[in-house]
């Protein structure tokens, strides 16, 4: 719990020493936030009200030319929401993601810390006394050198070659940033309004609505809830495919011949759709997992065959 607590002190401190140096705050990444989504709602309500296809005489589909993928207003926001996404990215790399960096500094520092104490005859050979001084300290209590003192004792107790200190440093946060899972939402976040907007990819436009979840606590623990139990969704996805596979068996070898689509026209009644166990398989996931009744749409269809037969 004192580690905790620690770790919030030391975020705050951290966090107020960036808002002097480079003027910036949750605030002004809250805005480019939100004006992100906001364009991209723009968007998507024009596309959801104005898109319109129609098929032509050769059969192929045309757009509306009052409205169209290519429209001025489309391409405007569209520029506008790809700038805002990146003006995202780089607001986040250069303030959160610096928070985010300075956690792991934080554990890397906590790890030095806890191998130096476990193994005491390290002092005097791999550090100092003053170092393990510098290991009590706040992170947020050390400068540039220092910290770099302690990156180049973590390297010498894992035998890691620290030749150019300041790249290695630079190579070490720029690690810490991209591993974030949040800095890859936004990087695919960016790359996707790219292809939407320069690619006239604009069903990607109805992907990016997902963003909407880091809105709003509520529809995060959503998120959580489905990511985290990953693992039993597909135990549960794969008992459900064992159940649909044991009932093709038994529809294909006990009542294959029942297994009728609806009416095609007046000459032809239907098609056999359980010729082999794994077409058995798929009529059944399509229908059977989507409504029970549409199961029972199959054998009315037999039913009125038969009917109509006799």
């Amino acid at each position: 719990m004192l580690e905790k607590y620690n770790m919030i002190f030391d975020v705050i401190v951290y966090e107020n020493a960036l808002k002097q140096s480079i003027f910036m705050s949750r605030g002004l990444y809250k805005l480019v936030n939100n004006s992100s989504l906001a364009f991209l709602l723009v968007i998507n309500f024009f596309i959801f009200f104005f898109f319109f296809k129609d098929i032509d005489r050769q059969g192929f589909g045309f757009t509306d030319a009052y409205f169209d993928e290519n429209h001025i207003l489309l391409k405007i926001f569209g520029l506008a929401h790809f700038i805002v996404s990146c003006l995202r990215l780089v607001l986040w790399a250069s303030y959160l993601g610096r928070i985010e960096a300075m956690k792991e500094w934080r554990k890397l520092f906590q790890k030095v810390a806890k191998k130096l104490k476990l193994n005491p005859q390290w002092v005097g050979t791999i550090a100092s006394v003053y170092d393990l001084e510098l290991l009590q300290k706040n992170y947020t209590d050390l400068d540039s050198g220092q910290r770099m003192k302690l990156l180049q004792i973590h390297s010498s107790i894992n035998d890691l070659d620290m030749t150019f200190p300041i790249l290695d440093n630079l190579i070490y946060q720029i690690k810490f940033i991209v591993k974030s899972g949040y800095f890859r939402f936004i990087c695919f976040y960016v790359i996707i309004s790219y292809m939407a907007h320069f690619r006239n990819i604009n069903f990607f436009y109805s992907i990016l609505l997902v963003d909407i979840t880091n809105f709003d606590s509520t529809l995060r623990n959503v998120t959580k809830s489905i990511t985290l139990n990953y693992d039993t969704l597909i135990l549960t996805g794969i008992l459900l495919l064992v159940m649909v596979y044991l009932f093709s068996v038994i529809g294909f070898y006990v009542i294959g011949q029942d297994f009728f689509m609806k009416r095609i026209s007046q000459s032809q009644i239907g098609e056999n759709v359980c010729n082999t166990v794994f077409q058995c398989f798929l009529t059944n996931l399509n229908f059977v997992t989507l409504s029970l009744e549409k199961i029972n749409l199959i054998f009315r269809v037999q039913e009125a065959v038969e009917l109509s037969e006799m």
